[in-house]
């Protein structure tokens, strides 16, 4: 260490601003390796909260757009005309179908261990929506039950009143307000499609987007 005691004032002071700009370096690079990590992390969970949406979303629109098939079904079972009803009903079924394939990708997702209770709960009312209601129904249309089938209304009213709430709760929780913001002009834009479905007051444009009262 006697080469330190020997330097000179100015070779001392070129040496701590060399050592000083070193570690000026360093915690740069230590700051930017944590920025780059810590976008990549928010990246990450903000696509698996839009896929997740996403998938519920997506579920949630092909109910809604297999109630319209069903009540269009229905209408014209009960009041005969030249369209058929089957074409209808294949397509409610199918609609059926994707929207359980969607919820099943939704609950296959990970979750956070505070949302897991409020996916299981909207697994369940899911479940019964469609299960113990739309299938249901469809088999009255099946059948030609149309007395049963509009009997049944108000009980799929409720059943899908309850998966919409159960939706909610868990849409509360999800970090992203940006994710909370785009689902809920979407839900809002919805909803009175939903109701009039419920009174048998709707119909079905081009690719869901066009429907409105009749």
């Amino acid at each position: 260490m006697k080469w330190i005691n020997n330097l000179s004032v100015k070779a001392s002071w070129t040496l701590v601003l060399v050592a000083f700009s070193g570690l000026v370096v360093v915690i740069g690079a230590l700051g930017l390796f944590a920025n780059h990590f810590g976008r990549e992390a928010f990246t990450s969970l903000h696509e698996r909260d839009m896929a997740q949406i996403s998938n519920l979303d997506s579920a949630y629109s092909q109910l809604l757009r297999a109630r319209i098939q069903m009540n269009r079904a229905a209408e014209l079972i009960r009041t005969p005309s030249f369209d058929r009803p089957d074409p209808l009903i294949e397509e409610a079924q199918r609609l059926l179908d994707s929207a359980s394939e969607n919820f099943s990708q939704f609950t296959a997702s990970d979750f956070e261990a505070d949302q897991q209770a409020l996916v299981d709960q909207l697994a369940s009312t899911f479940q019964s929506f469609v299960n113990n209601n739309l299938n249901l129904q469809m088999m009255m249309l099946e059948e030609r039950d149309i007395s049963g089938f509009f009997s049944g209304e108000s009980r799929v009213d409720d059943s899908s009143q309850h998966f919409v709430e159960s939706a909610e709760a868990f849409l509360v929780l999800p970090p992203s307000g940006v994710t909370i913001c785009l689902y809920a002009l979407s839900r809002f834009h919805r909803y009175f499609l939903w109701r009039d479905c419920g009174s048998g007051h709707c119909v079905a444009g081009s690719g869901g987007s066009g429907m409105g009262r009749a």
